[in-house]
């Protein structure tokens, strides 16, 4: 575990990155570690959850001879793909939007990730994003229903970055034991696909030794939940039983012994 870059003890910043220099930052991370006399170089894997679902593949497909990796809550699917159905689920399950609401809200993020991607389409998403101001689901927390006021604003650039970031190609190369968990309460939508996604690009590129998981009753962080729109969500949080148990067990069994 290491502070990402911009946090904590860590140099640089995240105003403008792609996940290959996450992924990097993971590979650099991983070189220390190989160089300590006190660990087995054979034994070192990645691990990341939500955002690190992506890094993790792609950092273990960077560096010959990783032992596994383990990616939680995502990782199979786009970063634009998972925030619109996400943004589509958050509004569903708070009850108070209607469907004209969320069809009207997931309009305007179409239009405005259509302007970030492609730099088409400024009519179209400044008028979406006038009305969007005024509307209830404008900048609900939790989703990306939100968006930069004008054309030249850098934030367009910056985060184009890393918001359409295909995950297929890394998984493809992965040539290790992979662990892939996900919270059968975060975005059924998205995990289902997600899933389907990481089996996909697995399978076609090879890799023999991968497994999926969906934990019953847990949310995006793994926690034990109810439900998984975390407007709702209480302040206590306690992992899933059944989250540390399958990934020390999975370990062991599937890459570590297999060394």
């Amino acid at each position: 575990m290491y502070d990402k870059r911009g946090s904590g003890d860590s140099t640089g910043n995240l105003t403008r990155f792609t996940y290959t220099d996450l992924a990097d930052d993971a590979v650099a991370g991983a070189r220390f570690l190989q160089s300590r006399r006190e660990i087995d170089p054979a034994r070192i894997g990645f691990w990341g959850i939500s955002e690190g679902a992506w890094t993790a593949p792609l950092a273990a497909s960077r560096l010959p001879g990783t032992a596994f990796v383990i990616a939680a809550s995502g990782g199979g699917l786009s970063p634009a793909e998972g925030e619109l159905l996400d943004s589509e689920d958050q509004l569903h399950t708070d009850g108070r939007f209607s469907d004209v609401d969320i069809a009207e809200a997931l309009a305007f993020q179409r239009a405005r990730d259509r302007y970030m991607r492609t730099k088409e389409g400024w009519e179209e998403y400044a008028a979406a994003q006038k009305k969007a101001v005024e509307r209830p689901w404008y900048g609900y927390p939790t989703t990306d229903l939100f968006g930069p006021e004008r054309p030249d604003d850098p934030e367009w650039h910056n985060k184009a970055l890393y918001y359409f970031y295909d995950p297929s190609p890394a998984l493809r190369r992965l040539r290790c034991p992979f662990l892939g968990i996900a919270g059968a309460l975060d975005t059924p939508a998205a995990t289902e696909r997600s899933m389907a996604a990481m089996r996909s690009a697995l399978t076609s590129g090879g890799d023999k030794y991968f497994t999926l998981r969906v934990l019953s009753q847990a949310n995006h962080d793994s926690f034990e939940a109810t439900t998984g729109n975390t407007e709702k969500l209480n302040g206590v949080k306690v992992f899933s039983p059944e989250f540390f148990p399958l990934i020390t067990d999975w370990v062991r069994k599937a890459a570590l012994d297999k060394k």
